[in-house]
């Protein structure tokens, strides 16, 4: 299994971070370990030595079919299913790695760091092509948020 991620694309982040909001046709692509995504519903357990951890959510695509070089017209083709899920970040670590440019797959890929919600909605059932979801974290709403894709 492969896990793709697409960095750096929420306006409010970026400014957040100050960072820049790249363009669509520049996008930021990092992948995640298997050991990355949180199975079964277990629980997620802070690694100490990684710092300050945050999350935020995120819509997960799953693609269905194997392709390499495919054009827009035919990407559809390639997934079928949509859910949420939380992206973990080892936020210290990211930081340290990033001022050394190094490579900061450690801080977004350690053990737990992706969970996602419980089953896929087929995308084909869909009426139109907007996702609501709402992240709650100690019972509490973090998050709401509503995405056309």
């Amino acid at each position: 299994m492969k896990i793709f991620a697409v960095g750096m694309n929420y306006v409010g982040y970026n400014k957040a971070l100050n960072e820049p909001l790249l363009k669509r046709d520049d996008p930021v692509i990092f992948t995640k370990a298997d050991s990355s995504l949180l199975k079964d519903r277990k629980p997620f357990f802070i690694p100490d030595e990684l710092g300050t951890i945050e999350y935020e959510a995120e819509i997960v695509v799953r693609v269905c079919r194997l392709g390499k070089s495919i054009s827009e017209r035919f990407a559809s083709r390639y997934y079928d299913a949509v859910t949420v899920g939380i992206d973990f970040t080892a936020r210290d670590l990211l930081r340290k790695l990033s001022q050394q440019g190094l490579p900061w797959d450690m801080s977004k890929s350690f053990d737990g760091a992706a969970a996602l919600a419980n089953g896929f909605q087929k995308i084909s059932s869909w009426i139109f092509n907007v996702f609501a979801f709402t992240l709650m974290s100690m019972g509490k709403q973090s998050k709401k948020d509503v995405r056309a894709i």
